[in-house]
């Protein structure tokens, strides 16, 4: 997110604002060599103090789960083990002792609690999937302990857990849907897949439906499953677009079973949700800038989107269009005395006009481009009224600790300086930069990844095993340097003929930590 600062308390702005736009841009400038800061200058060493000051009152906790299983069959048990570290060095935590482990249905509403004791940073236990209080359905995890709840649910683990009907020849299905905005009001259309027990489709089968909301059935009716077991259901909306809308499903199995399932679509908005980004915070006239946005839907998904970027006199300046999820990026050099309009042409035709955020008359720009795996490139502009030759402040954080510190001159339009990437440990770096007098006016992200990782060696005592027959299993975990690695760890072991996992869709205890 790009941020604007008004405050001269630098410090209570840079800690309390949160970033969630990550890009990568090109540039070319002027090169200059980074000035290292001196010890002995008072008001940086206060700025550093209170940053270090407030890392230590207030460290931040973050928790990974480790589930056995993608999906779960009701009477089955959601088996984990979870790490509690702190967010500073990703190491395990020993500030709290409670780990709390929420079970939410489609509605959030809470189904089951676990309090579980936490020794060294880890626990371990399973949640009981009793059919006595539960239906198929998709549910959520949110694991998270007291000190994490000081400052809201960002940290907190967050998974989706899909259940079935535990029965043989149970029917589970998914939920797609999509709002569209027409001239008769708000219309959602939905697609709904099912699937047998044992991955095949449920083709070609009855499924009896209701659509409710606020307690009222809007709309009732039998259909019959496609070769894939998908059936597609619309309904308008009106006046229920911003309650919660019900579609409770009945289907027969093989075994003549019957199955209900309900999906649960969440309140909609009557307008998509545009978002602008300007690189580095804000757009400043007369310096080329590069704009991220996105694009939601009013069903918070992102939305595939065209479009282009005029002036209060019509002329087209930029054309863009999203790359994934709805977002994407322009630049514009915008012009005093100038406005500028996006045009967006949405997913169900409509063209509508936003409003860019307006252009500073002076201030700066802030670049931070990930070059190779070796070095970050820093590139700094300003506005000419700006460029009094003092020096500006460039502070680099990971997690909340201080990891480069320069002292950029402002004596040139733009400067460029490059920082080697091994400053900085995996994850994300957090650039601020500040005005001589303190106050920070830009900050850009940028994702690291050293090739360090991890690399673990598995070996079994045997080629094949009796049905129930002991396994011993050898794990040797070396760094990547070769070196023996220590550590917490911790396996599951699936059937891999009845779950398939879906790596590219798991959370990792890389993505989950470092991102």
């Amino acid at each position: 997110m790009g941020i604007s600062f008004n405050s001269k308390d630098a410090f209570d702005q840079i800690v309390m604002k949160k970033i969630y736009f990550i890009s990568i841009f090109g540039i070319t400038a002027v090169i200059i060599a980074f000035l290292s800061f001196k010890y002995n200058d008072e008001p940086l060493d206060t700025l550093l103090n209170r940053l270090y000051k407030f890392d230590n009152e207030f460290p931040q906790e973050k928790v990974h789960l480790h589930i056995d299983k993608p999906f779960y069959s009701l009477g089955e048990d959601i088996w984990f083990k979870a790490y509690v570290v702190d967010a500073k060095e990703n190491h395990l935590s020993d500030r709290s002792r409670i780990l709390y482990i929420d079970l939410l249905d489609a509605r959030d509403s809470v189904k089951q609690t676990l309090l579980l004791p936490i020794v060294n940073g880890t626990t371990s236990g399973n949640i009981r999937l009793a059919d006595s209080i539960l239906s198929a359905g998709t549910y959520h995890i949110y694991a998270y302990t007291k000190w994490m709840q000081n400052f809201g649910s960002e940290f907190f683990f967050k998974k989706d857990v899909p259940i079935v009907n535990a029965l043989k020849g149970a029917v589970n299905g998914n939920m797609v849907s999509k709002t569209l905005l027409t001239e008769n009001g708000t219309q959602v259309n939905t697609d709904l897949a099912f699937n047998n027990n044992d991955g095949t489709s449920f083709g070609y089968q009855p499924v009896s439906y209701t659509i409710t909301a606020n307690g009222k059935i809007l709309s009732s009716g039998k259909a019959t499953t496609d070769i894939n077991g998908k059936i597609s259901l619309s309904q308008p909306l009106k006046e229920y677009k911003d309650i919660p809308v019900t579609i409770n499903t009945s289907v027969i199995a093989a075994n003549h079973q019957t199955f209900t399932q309900d999906f649960v679509i969440r309140p909609l908005s009557s307008v998509a949700n545009v978002q602008f980004f300007p690189e580095g915070g804000h757009m400043v006239n007369g310096i080329r800038t590069k704009v991220a946005f996105k694009v939601l839907k009013p069903d918070g998904l992102g939305e595939d989107v065209t479009g282009y970027v005029t002036d209060e006199t019509n002329e087209r300046l930029a054309e863009f269009k999203s790359e994934h999820a709805g977002m994407g990026v322009f630049a514009l050099a915008p012009v005093i005395g100038k406005t500028y309009t996006a045009v967006i042409k949405h997913e169900n035709g409509l063209e509508k006009k936003y409003r860019l955020p307006e252009a500073e008359t002076s201030g700066y720009v802030l670049n931070v481009n990930l070059i190779g795996n070796d070095s970050l490139s820093v590139k700094i502009s300003a506005s000419a009224n700006l460029l009094n030759g003092k020096e500006a402040v460039l502070i680099a954080q990971c997690n909340g600790v201080v990891k480069f510190v320069a002292r950029p001159k402002l004596d040139q339009v733009s400067n460029l300086s490059y920082i080697p990437a091994k400053k900085f440990p995996n994850g994300i770096v957090q650039f601020t930069l500040f005005t001589p007098d303190g106050v920070p006016v830009a900050e850009r992200l940028v994702f690291v990844q050293h090739n360090n990782q991890l690399n673990a060696n598995i070996k079994t005592d045997k080629a094949a095993y009796a049905i129930r027959g002991k396994v011993n299993i050898d794990l040797k975990v070396t760094d990547f340097a070769g070196q023996a690695a220590t550590g917490s760890f911790s396996i599951a072991v699936t059937d891999d003929t009845k779950v398939k996992t879906d790596e590219n869709n798991e959370t990792s205890v890389l993505s989950n930590l470092l991102l």
